[in-house]
């Protein structure tokens, strides 16, 4: 799964369009948000978008990841490609996603603009 880092001064949806671009060369449009998750360890806060495909082929981007391709997850196959447990609480959290949560992205100074939002349609 492409994941990474939100540049400073950058919205959430806007930063998880560029890093599965960047990783992949595949457009996406974020649908929603499908869980939180925070390791306690590495004290890291995890947000997991559901997103769907618009256009681009698979370009591996060799200093981002090792390897890329279209699979069709299910409950009986996960095991085969997603190891970490945390990973794959969170692949199946989105994948039995029946609602998101809604995120928007706003200007408020000096007056209220709402720049993006994402919610369910």
């Amino acid at each position: 799964m492409p994941g990474g880092n939100v540049e400073v001064g950058e919205p959430l949806d806007v930063a998880i369009y560029r890093e599965f671009l960047e990783e992949t060369g595949i457009v996406i449009r974020p649908l929603g948000i499908t869980g939180v998750y925070y390791n306690a360890t590495k004290h890291v806060l995890s947000v997991v978008f559901k997103a769907e495909y618009v256009s681009g082929e698979i370009k591996i981007q060799p200093e981002e990841i090792q390897e890329a391709r279209y699979v069709e997850l299910n409950e009986s196959n996960i095991d085969q490609y997603i190891t970490r447990p945390n990973q794959k609480s969170r692949t199946l959290d989105a994948m039995s996603a029946k609602c998101f949560i809604p995120y928007e992205t706003w200007e408020v100074s000096p007056t209220f603009n709402l720049l993006s939002r994402l919610y369910n349609e």
